[in-house]
C-alpha cells in the first residue's frame, strides 16, 4: 500500500494537473458537465449555451434552492454577466452565485428587472456556480440568466485569513428573534476558519418562559462541507454533556446559552465553507426552543429542515449566533478538510503547490520545489491523530 501511495504521489508530482483555459459555457464548462440540484420545483435552461444559462427558482409551494454548480479546473477570476427578473414582490426568491458552499446574493423580487457584472477570484478545485431560491414557491418565479461568463484560468489562490479556535461568528445574540430547532433541525455556515472543533455552544431563547423543562437535554448535530444539500456530512453525532446556563429575559423571552461537546474532534480548514447542523432533543415535536439570531455578519442566512438532519434544507431568512471550540488542527495533512486521508488530498496538496499558497509550501521557506512533496509526504505518512 504504502509503495502504491508513493507511485500515485510521484505522478501528481511530475504530471501536474491540467487547467482549463477561460470559456463561455463549452468545452470543460459544456453545460452538460455542471451539476443541477433542485429541492423546491426550479429548472436550469441551458438551451441558450453556450452564450448564456437561466435558472428559475420554484412555483409549486415549495421552498429552497436551484443550482448550477462545477469545480473549478483552474484558479483565476470567475466573471461573468447577469439579469434577474420576478414577477413577484418583496423579498420571497432570489438569486446569486455560489462559491465552496457560500453564497452572495445578487438580486431580490423587490429589485427586479436587475442586472450587472461580477468578478471573482476562485480556487482550483472550489465548487463555484450560481442559485436562485424561492421562500414561498408560489405568486410568481425568479430568473437569474448568466451571460458572458468565463472561467477561472491563469491566476494565483490569494491566501485564506484564517481564524484560529474558539471562533464566534458574530458578536453575540441579538435577543430578538429565532428559528425553532426541535420540531425543525437548523444550519448556520462558516469559513475562513482553521482548526480543531471539540465544542459547540450556541444561544436559544424558549418560547415557554419555564427554564427549558420542555427539552430533554439532547442536542443532534452534523457539519456539512459545503451546501447541506450535497449531503456532504464530515461529523455527526449526538452532543457530549449538553448542559444550559440562563442568559437574560428580553422583557418577553427567556434566553439560555446551551454548550455540548462533539463525539470526536473535527479538523476544518480554511478555504473551505462549512455548515454547521443543530437540533434539540430527541425527536421531532414542537417544543418551543429558538435558535437565537445575531445581528447579521456578511454570510449566507441560515437554512431549516423539517426532513430531519439530513434535509432536504431550505433558507430561513435569519442569520444565528454560535461560537466553535478548540485549538489548532490535529492532522496537516488533511488538505481537503474533510476528516479523511485518501489520494484527494494529494490532488488537494498538488493544487495549493501549483497556486503557490500557505498550505503549498509545506516546509514553509518560501519556495516552492520538490522538497515541498516530501515534507508533504512525511505528514501524510503520520496519519491523523
Amino acid at each position: 500500500m504504502q509503495k502504491q501511495w508513493k507511485s500515485a504521489f510521484a505522478m501528481l508530482a511530475v504530471a501536474g494537473i491540467g487547467s482549463a483555459a477561460n470559456a463561455q459555457f463549452s468545452g470543460d464548462y459544456a453545460p452538460g458537465n455542471w451539476t443541477i440540484t433542485d429541492v423546491a420545483g426550479g429548472s436550469v435552461n441551458t438551451g441558450g449555451a453556450p452564450a448564456s444559462v437561466a435558472l428559475t427558482s420554484g412555483d409549486i409551494g415549495l421552498a429552497g434552492d436551484t443550482s448550477f454548480t462545477i469545480a473549478a479546473l483552474d484558479t483565476g477570476d470567475l466573471t461573468f454577466d447577469w439579469q434577474y427578473f420576478s414577477s413577484d414582490s418583496g423579498d420571497f426568491d432570489s438569486g446569486g452565485y455560489t462559491i465552496n458552499g457560500g453564497k452572495t446574493t445578487l438580486a431580490i423580487n423587490s429589485d427586479s428587472p436587475a442586472s450587472g457584472s461580477v468578478s471573482v477570484t476562485v480556487c482550483e478545485g472550489q465548487v463555484m456556480g450560481f442559485y436562485v431560491n424561492t421562500l414561498d414557491g408560489a405568486f410568481g418565479p425568479g430568473t437569474l440568466t448568466i451571460s458572458n461568463f468565463g472561467a477561472p484560468a491563469g491566476g494565483k489562490c490569494p491566501p485564506c485569513d484564517a481564524q484560529p479556535l474558539p471562533y464566534a461568528n458574530g458578536a453575540g445574540p441579538d435577543y430578538a428573534n429565532g428559528n425553532e430547532m426541535t420540531q425543525w433541525a437548523q444550519a448556520e455556515d462558516f469559513s475562513e476558519v482553521e482548526g480543531s472543533i471539540d465544542a459547540v455552544t450556541y444561544s436559544v431563547l424558549d418560547i415557554n418562559n419555564n427554564g427549558l423543562a420542555n427539552w430533554d437535554g439532547t442536542v443532534q448535530y452534523a457539519i456539512y462541507l459545503g451546501d447541506p444539500n450535497g449531503g456532504n456530512i464530515v461529523a455527526s453525532g449526538d452532543g457530549v454533556k449538553a448542559t444550559a446556563a440562563f442568559d437574560q429575559n428580553n422583557g418577553t423571552w427567556d434566553f439560555y446559552d446551551i454548550s455540548f461537546g462533539l463525539e470526536a474532534p473535527v479538523n476544518v480548514v480554511c478555504d473551505n465553507t462549512y455548515w454547521l447542523a443543530l437540533h434539540m432533543g430527541s425527536d421531532f415535536v414542537f417544543d418551543g426552543h429558538y435558535w437565537s439570531t445575531q445581528f447579521s455578519n456578511g454570510t449566507a442566512t441560515g437554512v431549516e429542515s423539517n426532513g430531519g438532519m439530513g434535509g432536504p434544507w431550505n433558507t430561513n431568512g435569519l442569520e444565528h449566533y454560535f461560537v466553535l471550540e478548540g485549538g489548532a488542527a490535529g492532522c496537516p495533512a488533511d488538505c481537503d478538510g474533510n476528516n479523511v486521508l485518501n489520494i484527494l488530498d494529494f490532488v488537494c496538496f498538488q493544487g495549493e503547490w501549483q497556486a503557490q499558497t500557505e498550505f503549498g509550501d509545506c516546509d514553509g521557506n518560501g519556495q516552492y520545489n520538490i522538497l515541498d512533496f516530501v515534507c508533504y509526504q512525511g505528514d501524510f505518512q503520520a496519519g491523523c491523530p
